[in-house]
C-alpha cells in the first residue's frame, strides 16, 4: 500500500476464519492500517474477503458490513456524498454449481 500510495485495498480469498478488525502498524512509520476480515466460521479457511484501510481513510469510516464470507461492503464519509466499496470473491470455473 505504501509503494502505490493506496488508501483502500479490497482483499479476496484470504482464507482466514471468522470476522475481525485489527490494527496493523506500518514498518518504519507512526501510521497504521486497519484490516477488516470477513471469513468463514467453520474452520475450513475457505474463501474470505476483506479490506485494508490506510490511516488517512480510517477517520472517514462510517461502517463495514459482512454480507457473507464472499461479500463485504465498506462505507466511507465523502466530502460531497458517502462512498460504498464492495469486495466480492467469485468462485472459478472449476467450482461446483452450488458454489
Amino acid at each position: 500500500m505504501n509503494c502505490y500510495q493506496a488508501d483502500v485495498l479490497c482483499l479476496s480469498e484470504k482464507r482466514l476464519n471468522g470476522v475481525s478488525e485489527e490494527t496493523l502498524p506500518v514498518r518504519d512509520s507512526d501510521n497504521s492500517y486497519l484490516f477488516l476480515n470477513s471469513g468463514v466460521h467453520d474452520g475450513s479457511g475457505d474463501h474470505g474477503v476483506g479490506f485494508m484501510i490506510g490511516h488517512h481513510v480510517q477517520k472517514t469510516l462510517l461502517a463495514w458490513d459482512r454480507v457473507n464470507p464472499r461479500i463485504a461492503r465498506l462505507r466511507l464519509k465523502g466530502r460531497l456524498f458517502n462512498i460504498s466499496i464492495i469486495t466480492v470473491y467469485a468462485p472459478t470455473r472449476l467450482a461446483t454449481d452450488t458454489d
